[in-house]
């Protein structure tokens, strides 16, 4: 998901300045904290057993590769 605008989610201008912040930051490797939502919702019960390893290769430096 790229952004959600309807709800309590954010303003279109909001979610497009996001966007271009994002663009403009791949692959420079800015500082910062990466934060892996962890509960009982589907999204983050398929993929939690992926985090330490996930974050090992974010630690070592190297990109997450995709399977």
């Amino acid at each position: 998901m790229l952004g959600v605008t309807f709800g309590r989610g954010n303003t279109v201008e909001e979610v497009l300045n996001y966007l271009r912040r994002s663009a403009m930051a791949d692959g420079t490797r800015p500082s910062g904290t990466i934060y892996f939502m962890w509960n009982k919702d589907v999204r983050s019960s398929t993929r939690d057993k992926c985090f330490p390893a996930i974050a090992a290769q974010i630690n070592a430096g190297r990109r997450a590769r995709r399977s």
